[in-house]
C-alpha cells in the first residue's frame, strides 16, 4: 500500500526504512499512520513510539502529539492529571508556547 506523505507517494515499507534511519519527518508520518491505521494496523502504542523518536529530534508536531498522548492517556499511558498540568494551564494563560510546554512535561514524565 502507498500513502501520501508530504505530497510524496511512498510505501509503508519505504516510510519505515526512513523512520528507522532517523528521519524525524518519516518518524512523525509513521506515527500518524499507526495512529490512523493508514497502511498499517492501528496501534496507538506504536504511534506514540514513533512520535517520541521524532520529538527527541526536535520535531514540534511530534512533541505536541506526544504531550497529547501523555495528557489524555493515549497509547498505553494512563491519563495524567497532576500539579504539573495545572501549572501548564497557568503558563499557557501567560502566553508560553503550548507545544514546548507539553514537550517539557512529556520529558519529565517519560
Amino acid at each position: 500500500m502507498t500513502m501520501e506523505i508530504r505530497a510524496e507517494s511512498i510505501s509503508i515499507t519505504q516510510l519505515e526504512q526512513r523512520a528507522r534511519g532517523g528521519n524525524a519527518q518519516a518518524q512523525l508520518d509513521l506515527g500518524d499512520a499507526y495512529s490512523r491505521g493508514q497502511g498499517v494496523t492501528k496501534d496507538l502504542a506504536q504511534a506514540v513510539y514513533w512520535y517520541r523518536k521524532a520529538a527527541e529530534q526536535g520535531n514540534v508536531q511530534a512533541q505536541y502529539k506526544l504531550g497529547f498522548a501523555y495528557y489524555w492517556g493515549v497509547g498505553g499511558f494512563q491519563r495524567i492529571l497532576t500539579r504539573r498540568f495545572i501549572d501548564l494551564e497557568k503558563q499557557l494563560s501567560r502566553g508560553i508556547p503550548y507545544p514546548n510546554l507539553l514537550w517539557d512535561v512529556s520529558i519529565r514524565l517519560g
